[in-house]
């Protein structure tokens, strides 16, 4: 389970470990930003990679958008194990609506012979007008996938 700093939200978590792809979705709901503020996304997790395990912590802080329609969130992912061999790394993250219509565009995160220890840090901004920011105040649909490949060759490819 995920580890919010404000209150504890339900985050379903599943995991495919293949030959060639470690594959982590995270889905969860952010409701009531207008009231709370913020929410803070907090994840532990590791691969049961056979060749090369590794062990990660993403974390990711959702606020509330300000009045001008701005709205900002860091967005962390290290790699916390000692392995000395270099990974391949794929981000992608969803926010969506109540209606499921997509709030925010979210760059596809990339990083190449990421190895232990390594930090990705990327601040997300968009401006929103109106309605949107009211729905992203009321309730986010959030989806998180991290795609770790390469793991199991001493050559990345």
């Amino acid at each position: 389970m995920a580890e919010s700093w404000n209150e504890s939200d339900k985050i379903h978590r599943v995991v495919f470990d293949g030959p060639e792809l470690h594959k982590l979705t995270f889905k969860f709901c952010v409701r009531g930003l207008c009231a709370r503020k913020s929410w803070h996304f907090r994840e532990k997790f590791e691969t049961e990679c056979l060749f090369s395990p590794t062990s990660w912590l993403c974390e990711m802080s959702f606020r509330q958008v300000t009045r001008n329609g701005r709205t900002c969130f860091p967005f962390v992912l290290k790699r916390t194990d000692s392995s000395s061999n270099p990974v391949n790394v794929k981000v992608s993250l969803h926010i969506l609506d109540a209606a499921c219509k997509q709030l925010f565009r979210t760059p596809i995160i990339k990083e190449e012979r990421m190895l232990a220890g390594e930090v990705i840090e990327v601040s997300l901004e968009e401006i929103m007008e109106f309605p949107k920011t009211v729905y992203f105040n009321l309730l986010l649909h959030v989806v998180l996938a991290i795609r770790i490949t390469s793991c199991h060759s001493t050559s990345l490819q």
